[in-house]
């Protein structure tokens, strides 16, 4: 009959090694250190100050800012076109980032791709009005066009526009979208 005792071999599972550590584990412990950066109040204000931008442009997009405010909402969406509606969000979220991300050479690959969709996408918004403004309008009839009417891309889409406006609007489209 059995006793219940079981037979267990005795190895050096539960012990710890008091070898040197090897290159590798010390690499690790300092990499993890590199990475565990210490944020300041400093690296808030950023933040807080694109918070505060970001809620005006908010506001003065829906006329919500008073005259300050209707003004304001004017020069962005001549700047910047439909984009006007966006800008606010981006704005925030791209400070927030590169406050995050400070000094990553990948953070400001990424920002500057941020920055070149959005200037395309005005380019887009421009596209879309060739119907009511032809490509070979002046600058000063697209700008005052979109302008007056809400619509299009804004000074940063009709310099795109123009750019492209060459090439033909197919093309203008291809060359927007693969961008």
């Amino acid at each position: 009959m059995a006793t219940g005792k079981t037979t267990a071999k005795k190895g050096t599972q539960g012990r710890k090694s008091t070898a040197r550590k090897t290159a590798s584990s010390s690499s690790r412990k300092s990499a993890s250190k590199k990475n565990n950066k210490q944020y300041t109040f400093n690296d808030d204000i950023p933040i807080l100050v694109a918070l505060a931008i970001s809620l005006v442009l908010l506001l003065s997009n829906f006329n919500l800012a008073g005259a300050v405010g209707k003004a304001i909402a004017k020069v962005t969406f001549g700047a910047l076109g439909i984009m006007e509606y966006i800008i606010p969000f981006v704005l925030f979220l791209i400070v927030a980032f590169m406050v995050v991300n400070k000094g990553s050479m990948v953070a400001r690959v990424k920002l500057v791709a941020i920055i070149v969709t959005a200037a395309l996408m005005c380019t887009f918004f421009q596209l879309l009005i060739v119907d009511v403004v032809p490509l070979d309008s002046s600058f000063g009839k697209i700008i005052s066009y979109s302008s007056d009417k809400r619509i299009g891309g804004g000074l940063l889409g009709s310099l795109f526009f123009k750019l492209f406006s060459p090439m033909g609007l197919i093309a203008a489209y291809i060359l927007t979208l693969i961008f």
